[in-house]
């Protein structure tokens, strides 16, 4: 193993998750379903959207998703790309999306983080389905079925679909990430 490798593995470990958090999903797929639609949803989640959905748009929306090309033209969520190049300097940045029940949307993934994130290492992308298997000291992500037996310190991304969750520390946007980290490690 090269020293580079060995310094990266060394430092305190965030995994980060991808739609939600990184990516604005919510944005995208509001934006997909009113130009197909002609609705008028605005920024909700692709979990808020399910629920209130009817079941035509909630199908092609899914079918959409599923099929997985939308995950290339994802906008970064504001403030992510220069928090993570910041905190990089200081900790191993594993990026953890839970891709597995659409496996069609890895590749896509990959590409997006490649393009937007080419300062990351590539061999920290985890691609899986249960991420309380993750051995990270700090888990970043918007859904708290994920934070269900973490070993580490889970840090809840606010979304519209996770409002009613008080049980974890909740970080607003990444620049409350950055503040976070500013005095760990």
């Amino acid at each position: 193993m090269s020293d580079d490798k060995r310094n990266l593995l060394s430092r305190p470990m965030i995994a980060v998750d991808m739609d939600h958090v990184m990516a604005d999903t919510g944005s995208y797929l509001c934006d997909w379903l009113n130009e197909r639609y002609d609705t008028s949803h605005d920024n909700e989640s692709f979990v808020s959207l399910l629920s209130c959905l009817p079941d035509d748009q909630k199908q092609a929306m899914v079918a959409h998703v599923a099929e997985g090309s939308l995950m290339r033209d994802l906008p970064l969520m504001e403030g992510c790309r220069e928090v993570l190049e910041d905190l990089n300097e200081r900790f191993a940045i594993t990026i953890c999306t839970a891709a597995m029940e659409f496996p069609n949307t890895i590749a896509p993934k990959i590409d997006w983080l490649d393009r937007h994130f080419p300062f990351l290492e590539r061999q920290l992308f985890i691609f899986c389905g249960y991420k309380q298997v993750l051995g990270t000291h700090y888990l970043v992500d918007d859904s708290p079925k994920h934070f269900n037996g973490f070993q580490g310190i889970p840090l809840l991304y606010d979304a519209p679909h996770n409002q009613a969750v008080s049980e974890y520390r909740r970080v607003t946007d990444w620049n409350d990430i950055q503040r976070y980290f500013a005095s760990r490690h």
